[in-house]
């Protein structure tokens, strides 16, 4: 099993599920939250159906946590200007985990539906 994408190299979808069982055990011991961030980049439908969104586990981390984060990658996006004066802008969703109640599955699906 790859643990990295070959594309961009960040993690597969595989080895993220491992990080979040072992980061959710750990939550539910610690009694800590942990933020998730769903983003995707906007107008690229046929990019991201083939390649998934982008995940950001924050364990330890808030909704406003995840808030702040979201709006750090905007910006940084906004403002940067890449190949062929192409520029980007994402589309995200975000969630606090309930861990008593939700399975890695349950929150990925939350915080899709909310994804604006």
């Amino acid at each position: 099993m790859r643990e990295t994408d070959h594309l961009t190299g960040l993690w597969s979808r595989q080895h993220f599920y491992k990080i979040a069982v072992m980061e959710h055990e750990r939550a539910l011991r610690y009694e800590h939250p942990i933020a998730l961030l769903l983003f995707d980049i906007a107008h690229f439908k046929d990019t991201n159906d083939r390649y998934d969104e982008f995940v950001v586990l924050m364990p330890m981390g808030t909704l406003e946590t995840a808030n702040q984060v979201a709006e750090r990658i905007r910006l940084a996006l906004q403002n940067h200007v890449f190949a062929h004066d192409l520029r980007l802008s994402i589309r995200c969703g975000m969630g606090e985990w309930a861990l008593q109640q939700e399975t890695v599955d349950d929150l990925l699906a939350r915080v899709g539906r909310e994804m604006r």
